[in-house]
């Protein structure tokens, strides 16, 4: 197998130094399948203190010396290299309550979550496969280690990384091990949000994301995710047509709740989203279910105004649900527009809130209405954006907006 320099220089100053050390989990599962790990992972017999003897030359960082883990920085590039370990109970559905260190590669690999990540390696010891995880990677075939039950009991966030893992890898997920996610789906309760964020953001961008959310949803789990008040089901078919950006997978999710934009801020929120998450989400949302207007540059112009850098996700979406020749047909008008020199939004605008301000016409509340009606009509009329006119229009529309209007 081909890995790194640097990781092969982990492997041999901990065996020179008398500790068996081997590749493992993810890094090794990826490898296997012919794919670039993002990240290499080392366990080794050596204790915590042990390993940062080894690597004394090189900066370390004590990441989780509790749980035996030490990240070391070799030429550049980091690995994380953790002591073998049996987990002890798991009182929060989430993290051992306590960790034992052991000499036995065995009984490390035993506590890990599946087959395909419970497998190790190195050059003198060749491939430690005790779970037929090499099986599974061929079968395609995403399987827990041990008891199904009793891994999810440990660990709920399991049961959304065995649907990560099969969207990313296209995988199936074997009977039992799916049996088990959905008897234990009710712990995802207990589990932090911003977690699940992360593994349904990975699950949407997966290469079968379509399919494994109609899975998710066929096992109840996505009422542990999603959060939703609304008890209508997810309209997930055609999802895989998109773009891969989860916001704009999970505004077509819920495109068709009965009041889609309440529920997506609801979800965004419950699930700690950032705040450009959730206005990539509702902004998206708000767009997709307005009719879209005809092709003319005058509406590519009110579009690019109303919805600026979600406007892709709008029009991705609206090219799956609705008619992708007249999407095309406003793609090329907004593709046009943006390479003019055409204003469609008030940062563009040749006239500022402190131009009417020192005017003395208006203030407040006030200006921002003239700015907007300015931006309207130059939406129009491009040519009217220049400061004389708007300037005269400013001084019009004031004077408009604080008479009295006669019943």
């Amino acid at each position: 197998m081909n890995y790194p320099p640097n990781v092969k220089k982990a492997l041999s100053l901990l065996a020179d130094a008398g500790f068996c050390a081997y590749i493992v989990g993810g890094s090794l599962r990826d490898m296997m399948l012919k794919k670039e790990p993002h990240d290499w992972d080392i366990t080794t017999s050596a204790l915590p203190n042990e390993i940062l003897s080894v690597f004394s030359d090189y900066r370390t960082i004590p990441t989780g010396l509790q749980h035996g883990t030490v990240s070391v920085i070799i030429d550049g590039g980091l690995i994380e290299i953790t002591t073998y370990r049996i987990d002890g109970e798991y009182s929060d559905s989430r993290h051992p309550d306590s960790v034992r260190f052991t000499d036995d590669i065995a009984l490390d690999l035993a506590r890990r979550d599946f087959t395909v990540n419970a497998m190790a390696y190195n050059e003198q010891n060749g491939l430690v496969d005790l779970f037929s995880g090499k099986a599974d990677l061929d079968r395609k075939v995403i399987r827990c280690v041990g008891i199904p039950e009793q891994r999810f009991c440990e660990d709920a966030l399991r049961i959304l990384r065995a649907l990560r893992f099969a969207s990313k890898l296209g995988f199936e997920i074997e009977s039992e091990t799916l049996s088990a996610m959905q008897s234990c789906r009710s712990r995802l309760a207990d589990i932090s949000r911003e977690r699940i964020q992360t593994e349904l953001f990975g699950i949407l961008c997966g290469q079968t994301a379509e399919r494994t959310v109609g899975l998710m949803c066929s096992l109840g789990i996505d009422s542990y995710v999603f959060c939703r008040e609304e008890n209508s089901p997810l309209t997930y078919a055609g999802l895989d047509k998109l773009e891969n950006k989860p916001e704009t997978r999970i505004a077509y999710l819920l495109r068709n709740d009965e009041y889609p934009v309440k529920s997506a801020v609801a979800v965004m929120r419950s699930l700690r989203s950032s705040n450009a998450s959730l206005t990539a989400v509702t902004a998206t949302v708000r767009g997709i279910t307005q009719p879209l207007p005809k092709p003319t540059p005058e509406n590519a112009r009110r579009l690019m105004n109303a919805y600026g850098k979600h406007l892709d996700s709008v029009l991705d979406i609206l090219s799956v649900i609705g008619d992708a020749e007249e999407v095309s047909r406003i793609r090329e008008l907004i593709r046009i527009e943006a390479e003019s020199s055409n204003c469609r939004s008030l940062s563009e605008l040749k006239l500022r809130g402190n131009d009417i301000s020192e005017l003395g016409i208006a203030s407040g509340k006030a200006i921002g209405i003239i700015l907007e009606r300015l931006l309207d009509e130059v939406i129009k009329d491009p040519e009217k954006n220049t400061r004389t006119y708007l300037l005269e229009r400013a001084k019009y529309i004031s004077t408009e907006i604080s008479t009295p209007r006669k019943e």
